[in-house]
């Protein structure tokens, strides 16, 4: 191929300012961010609108193209029009008679930490022979929350344990173990409506989250991954950097497919020390939509 080589006129294009009708660029109104593709548009907000759960939505174009901002303010913009009351909080009971299992429980926004703190003060009044504090507590929670047979059970059985906490000679027993009969606080549900979530550099850890146990006390932690701070609305996900991690996406795509998060594929990470990794297990449900790009 033959090169021309171009003066500095033929590189330069000039233009009479009278051609626009703004003075500055502060005077133009930016454009949308999804210019075109009306109709993938269109699906994409017909899919967000689907109701139920275990429907998610796939988004292909080529790299570079906007395909994340479009899809992300789609979902912004539908979050902005529904009319959502505070979401519930999510919180783990242990169980009775499978040691080490959860079951998860939903409580009114804001009440989530009141349970899982009022159990702990409970617990720890039986354990320390206060029996005014405990018996006040377990007044409040008794009375507090709405009765439903997987509270009502656990309540019982916290109730008989403090019984027999409050006759024991407390050196018979140590913090792990009495942490292990209390509640985990989940997730607090959004206080703001319909959360969007959006993750460029999705992997396990930062969708799941972390979960970790104080080796001192047995405290439980969980730290809420982006599946788990999206509930009650949608998460925006870059799957490119998480496809190239084999197990990682096969995970994922099983999460998806049965709609559950195995607790025991949550481990602990550095932002969790300086507690150490237990494992958890039982199930927890996806309450949110994915959409991958």
């Amino acid at each position: 191929m033959a090169y021309k080589k171009l003066d500095k006129q033929q590189l330069h294009v000039g233009m009479e300012t009278g051609m626009f009708d703004f003075l500055s660029t502060i005077e133009v109104t930016a454009a949308p961010p999804c210019c075109g593709q009306d109709d993938a548009v269109k699906a994409i907000k017909t899919a967000l609108q689907v109701e139920g759960s275990g429907y998610h939505v796939l988004a292909i174009g080529k790299k570079g193209t906007g395909k994340m901002e479009c899809v992300y303010s789609i979902a912004t913009e539908l979050a902005a029009t529904r009319d959502i009351e505070p979401l519930p909080d999510r919180v783990l009971l242990p169980t009775r008679n499978n040691p080490g299992v959860y079951e998860e429980i939903k409580f009114a926004n804001g009440r989530g930490e009141t349970f899982v703190s009022l159990s702990e003060q409970a617990v720890f009044a039986a354990f320390n022979h206060d029996n005014e504090v405990f018996t006040s507590v377990l007044h409040d929670l008794r009375g507090g929350f709405e009765a439903r047979p997987v509270l009502d059970d656990y309540l019982q059985w916290q109730e008989d344990y403090c019984l027999m906490l409050q006759v024991a000679d407390n050196t018979e027993y140590d913090l792990r173990q009495i942490h292990s009969v209390l509640p985990v606080m989940l997730h607090a549900g959004s206080k703001q409506g319909m959360p969007v979530i959006r993750e460029a550099f999705a992997g396990s850890t930062s969708l799941l989250g972390a979960y970790s146990s104080d080796p001192d006390t047995g405290r439980k932690q969980v730290f809420a991954g982006s599946l788990l701070q999206a509930s009650g609305g949608v998460l925006v996900i870059d799957a490119r950097p998480f496809i190239e991690n084999p197990a990682d996406w096969r995970l994922f795509r099983e999460i998806l497919n049965n709609g559950l998060i195995p607790l025991n594929a949550i481990s602990a990470t550095q932002a969790a020390q300086p507690y150490s990794s237990l494992p958890l297990n039982g199930n927890i449900s996806i309450e949110c939509q994915v959409i991958l790009i």
